[in-house]
């Protein structure tokens, strides 16, 4: 990597619990988030950047689950 490009990543897991006092039991929650991106000097007053990530969810309720993957491109010009 050049000084004018950089990398970052960053992993987070987190475990919440819900309680509902309608349900028979609590609810579990296990999120985990990956990120992973690329930013770009182009010049002095422009900058970009390409961001991948991963979410996920795992869950002891059924219809609580997900998974999503998301691309983001940005282009930043000061003037």
């Amino acid at each position: 990597m050049s000084p004018k490009t950089t990398a970052n990543a960053s992993l987070t897991l987190t475990r919440t619990q819900v309680d509902n006092p309608s349900a028979t039991i609590a609810r579990d929650d296990d999120l985990m988030t990956l990120s992973l991106g690329v930013n770009q000097r182009f010049s002095e007053k422009q900058r970009g950047a390409l961001t991948f990530r991963h979410t996920r969810r795992d869950s002891n309720a059924a219809t609580a689950d997900y998974s999503e993957n998301s691309l983001t491109a940005t282009v930043n010009m000061r003037f």
